[in-house]
């Protein structure tokens, strides 16, 4: 059906021709969402047109469509009569016909009765029907006794979107759609919806005089799926040949915002970030433009932002977050916690725990965090206070020299991103290790003369090793290693040391030092030759 446009101010609302055929009578619905913050206003014309056939109609009260008083009390008392009218003839259908309604049909018996010409002397629209009571209608035949009208209802919609500023509907709405519902038998009859933007749909075949729910919805989508943002439903009969005003309240549908997560916990100086869900009563999610007012019931201790980021700003404790749907009134909370910073964990091994001077020692480490990460390990060898090893990653076969004696205690500090700190030590046991003495730093041996020999001692702890070697290929030692005391031999090569005098040394190499012996050999007397 076509939709005039024209609403409860104009002073006429005309009825559109009908064609050829069983009088139609037309019903018109004007939707405009034009009252502030959430109003929509159903402006419905339903209207009886004239009997284009002629038949009499002892149910009906002709009603004049030229003229209307729409001063507020004219229009109340127009659709209170409206309304007792329709009920009236609801009644009086049903006791005639025996039946109820159809869902867009209902056959009625015609007999003699008044022509379908108005009392006001308009002439009867064109169509197949008789004459007008004050004028001339249309050629055709009269209705006769055995013939029946059909009176075909429809619901005309316009739509008047409103700037957004004016809040007549949900921010960030795409689409309104209108259901029609029998209220009695719980059936749709009619649904139709408008994407923003456009302003006119239609719903025919709506039988009039039934208890119907209009249902209005605003929904984030065009195609008006979506679980609805906000609705209004109101229930009506379809009248005959009134004019009604009917206003809808627009109200949200969000009943509930789940945060989560749900308990809370954030750590002294961290941030964490609430996500809160709107919802209607039947759990639905529900889209919501407008943005979501959050407070702290201690800003103190857990402050937020309007983001829905909170901050633990204290050491401890706990506060109540609130979110509020402005539009709704809808509101959501969690407790938020502060939760005490787990301190990192470490370990170290070194290895060997225990020798003697000089002791080298091989170092290894680990550390871990269970609610952040680690930030720095660090290394005291000899766990006098002194860091002497610093790094991002933890100590892997780091070596150290102990030459004094004595019990140290290598330290390994690992330090996590909010600063906690968790040390580990070793404990290492250095003993004093061996000391080399020889019995004597120089010999002389004379020519042809024979082997002599020196003692190597230790007079530290431990085992001593020991080994020796000689400068001169005519100077020999026997034997060259050992282990703890020793006598090694010192021999000449007389075949081979030159006739002059002659100087070599042997050194003693140990674990626990080093001692050089010089071994002096004196020249021959005479006159030296070499015969070749």
């Amino acid at each position: 059906m076509m939709n005039t446009g024209l609403g409860p101010g104009d002073p006429t609302m005309p009825v559109q021709p009908e064609a050829a055929g069983p009088p139609s009578y037309r019903h018109k619905v004007d939707l405009r969402f034009t009252t502030p913050k959430w109003l929509g206003r159903i402006y419905v014309d339903l209207r009886v047109g004239k009997d284009t056939r002629g038949g009499t109609r002892p149910y009906y009260i002709p009603t004049s469509v030229k003229r209307r008083n729409r001063v507020v009390a004219a229009a109340l008392a127009q659709m209170a009569v409206a309304w007792v009218l329709a009920l009236t003839l609801v009644v009086a259908w049903l006791f005639q016909m025996g039946c109820g309604a159809g869902m867009g049909t209902v056959d009625i018996p015609s007999g003699p009765g008044p022509t379908a010409g108005g009392d006001d002397g308009g002439a009867a629209p064109t169509g197949d029907g008789g004459t007008g009571g004050g004028g001339t209608g249309g050629t055709g035949s009269p209705s006769g006794p055995g013939d029946n009208p059909v009176r075909e209802g429809g619901v005309s919609l316009t739509i008047y979107w409103p700037e957004v500023t004016a809040q007549s509907i949900p921010t960030g709405a795409q689409s309104i759609s209108v259901t029609v519902r029998d209220k009695a038998l719980q059936q749709q009859l009619g649904r139709a919806v408008a994407p923003q933007g456009t302003t006119t749909l239609t719903i025919d075949n709506l039988p009039a005089g039934v208890l119907c729910t209009i249902i209005a919805a605003a929904h984030p989508d065009a195609a008006g799926n979506d679980t609805p943002m906000a609705t209004a439903a109101l229930d009506l009969v379809i009248p005959d040949g009134t004019y009604a005003e009917i206003v809808l309240s627009l109200a949200s549908t969000v009943t509930t915002l789940d945060i989560t997560p749900s308990p809370a916990e954030v750590r002294t100086g961290h941030t964490l970030a609430l996500t809160a869900t709107p919802k209607d009563s039947e759990g639905h999610t529900v889209f919501v433009a407008g943005p979501l007012q959050w407070t702290s019931s201690s800003a103190a201790v857990v402050s937020v932002a309007q983001t829905g980021i909170v901050t633990a700003v204290g050491a401890s404790g706990s506060a109540t977050i609130t979110v509020t749907d402005a539009d709704s009134g809808a509101t959501g909370n969690v407790t938020v916690t502060i939760q005490a910073n787990a301190p990192p964990t470490a370990s170290l091994t070194a290895d060997p725990l225990s020798g003697y001077t000089p002791l080298l020692v091989t170092m290894s480490g680990s550390g871990s965090d269970s609610d952040g990460t680690v930030a720095q390990y660090s290394l005291d060898y000899e766990g006098n206070g002194s860091i002497d090893w610093t790094s991002a990653d933890p100590p892997s076969g780091l070596t150290y020299t102990f030459g004094t004696p004595g019990t140290y205690t290598p330290t390994l500090t690992v330090v996590d991103n909010d600063g906690a700190a968790t040390t580990k030590t070793a404990s290492v046991v250095v003993q004093a290790g061996p000391v080399l003495s020889v019995s004597t730093n120089d010999i002389t041996i004379q020519r042809n003369a024979g082997a002599q020999s020196f003692n190597i001692g230790n007079t530290g702890g431990g085992t001593l090793n020991w080994s020796c070697s000689t400068s001169a290929a005519w100077l020999s030692a026997s034997p060259t290693s050992g282990t703890g005391a020793g006598a090694p031999t010192v021999s000449i090569d007389w075949g081979s040391i030159p006739m002059a005098s002659q100087t070599a040394t042997v050194t003693v190499t140990s674990n626990g030092g080093t001692a050089m012996i010089t071994v002096h050999v004196p020249g021959v007397g005479g006159i030296h030759a070499t015969v070749g």
